[in-house]
């Protein structure tokens, strides 16, 4: 079934979980979703679609017959509340050169990143301006509709590492080699020696450093942070290689 975006639905979030409970509720799709359901994919009434918020709520209906110049009338049957992953997982990245990060914002939102944030750093590019992030958060929504997320990820505006350390969370990872671990000052672990830390935690963050590699003062702030040595494997990866592998593992491997 086709999805769209639509964060008005939020409004009918105490709307009937059953069909047969009540009415059906009719609510409008935006300019965009409209042009895509009727001029794109010559949807017209009678045909069924799935709306979600990107805040949990995803609900089942059918086109009405709205006339051409009017949004996209949905007469939604049937409601469902979905509760967000856990843990939650922040992944903050030295931001990659030029287009790179489209495609890394893509894959971290199909792998359940809940919040990626531009992370600056010393050997770090420049951070995404206002405009490239609203592309993002475009890109993010699109993400959202392709792989049957119901959270949207968030894209926010750039950070230091004080930024992310005066946060709360319960384990905290930095992807790098060279970092001693927090703990036991020795060389970083591998991912089946972090599962101690990840086990319980309702919310993991993973600092993912730039091609430059981490200074010794930001290894020094992240081991003063807390922060867990992680190694990805013994190759040099690619900002968004490093992250997608990191979300992968920290959000679906078993620990």
């Amino acid at each position: 079934m086709r999805r769209f975006y639509c964060p008005e639905l939020t409004a009918l979030r105490k709307f009937p979980v059953s069909a047969d409970e009540a009415a059906p509720a009719m609510i409008e799709l935006s300019r965009e979703e409209s042009h895509h359901a009727r001029r794109v994919l010559r949807f017209s009434a009678g045909d069924e679609v799935e709306l979600f918020d990107g805040r949990g709520l995803v609900a089942t209906g059918v086109l009405d017959d709205s006339p051409a110049r009017r949004p996209v009338g949905i007469m939604v049957r049937q409601v469902a509340v979905h509760p967000p992953p856990t843990p939650t997982l922040e992944l903050a990245v030295a931001w990659p050169k030029g287009g790179r990060g489209d495609d890394m914002v893509s894959q971290l939102s199909q792998l359940g990143v809940d919040t990626l944030y531009p992370l600056v750093t010393h050997h770090g590019v420049a951070a995404p301006s206002d405009g490239r992030l609203e592309k993002y958060r475009r890109v993010c929504i699109e993400s959202a509709k392709q792989c049957d997320r119901t959270h949207l990820m968030a894209v926010e505006a750039a950070v230091t590492l004080a930024y992310m350390f005066a946060q709360q969370h319960d384990a905290r990872l930095i992807a790098d080699s060279n970092t001693p671990d927090a703990n036991t000052g020795s060389s970083a672990l591998t991912f089946t020696k972090t599962t101690d830390q990840l086990r319980n935690a309702q919310r993991v963050l993973v600092l993912i450093g730039p091609e430059g590699g981490w200074t010794d003062q930001e290894r020094h702030e992240a081991i003063d942070g807390g922060c867990v040595a992680w190694s990805l494997g013994p190759n040099v990866l690619r900002i968004e290689t490093a992250a997608a592998a990191a979300a992968a593992v920290v959000r679906h491997a078993p620990y």
